[in-house]
């Protein structure tokens, strides 16, 4: 083998081992500064807060009571994402409102306090309707399309605004294990493995773990402050510790449970 090729094995397995070892840190990254520095925080004083905040949230506890209700009745999973979906629409709403789209905001606010929160919960109690897979809700799907459009591919990313795809989309097969093959099942339920630390897509699993674990982590904050960037890393090592290591064998227990 030439040089040239050695050289650049090299430098490929520099740049897959460090892209890992990033991706199992719960440190702020590029993005995280690059988005404090819109809303007006330093790289410095986003550091700072990280490490102050760091010694104050256990995300493992959080992690094994995010699993009880995981491995619990479809009640305990329903009210899991309840509260996952009301810390995400409280986000997106929050944004929104910083970057001038009051209406929008406003009017997902409303529509989500009135008339679709706790949906999943009526429905398992046979009080209303749930569509089949995909999606579950036109209105979360209006509600995806309304943010997307307003924000950006940029923002809705960093912000994990794209979740509500993964939810609409992966409800349905959660709580009907029966009507689905396992790998299917574990896909949506668990998310996508490719290897190391890196994802295709997360589950609904993982994306309650990060959304509730966000919710943990800035507690007693309020609007867009800068513990927002230091605990948006913090949740992103939880929901993959959640989907790499704790969810799969979680579904697996309630898919073969349900045949």
């Amino acid at each position: 083998m030439r040089l040239t090729h050695w050289i650049f094995l090299a430098f490929l397995t520099l740049f897959v081992y460090t892209t890992v070892k990033a991706d199992e840190t719960d440190e702020p990254q590029d993005n995280d500064y690059k988005m404090a520095k819109r809303y007006g925080y330093l790289k410095s004083d986003v550091w700072d807060a990280y490490l102050e905040k760091k010694s104050t949230i256990n995300v493992d506890k959080l992690n094994k009571e995010i699993k009880i209700k995981l491995s619990g009745t479809d009640l305990d999973r329903a009210s899991l994402i309840e509260d996952t979906l009301d810390n995400l629409i409280g986000r997106a709403v929050l944004v929104l409102s910083y970057e001038g789209h009051h209406k929008i905001a406003d009017d997902i606010s409303y529509e989500y306090e009135n008339i679709y929160r706790f949906a999943l919960t009526r429905h398992l109690l046979s009080i209303d309707e749930i569509g089949d897979h995909p999606p579950m809700s036109e209105w979360l799907e209006s509600v995806h399309k309304r943010i997307h459009d307003a924000l950006g591919d940029f923002v809705c990313q960093y912000f994990r605004f794209h979740d509500i795809f993964i939810l609409n989309h992966g409800i349905p097969v959660v709580f009907r294990p029966n009507a689905y093959d396992l790998k299917n099942y574990k896909d949506h339920f668990a998310g996508h493995l490719l290897f190391g630390w890196w994802f295709e897509h997360h589950g609904v699993a993982g994306v309650a773990a990060f959304w509730l674990v966000d919710g943990a982590c800035i507690a007693g904050s309020y609007g867009l402050g800068i513990i927002t960037f230091v605990c948006t890393p913090i949740a992103s090592l939880a929901e993959k510790v959640m989907d790499k290591h704790i969810a799969p064998p979680i579904a697996k227990m309630i898919w073969e449970r349900a045949q």
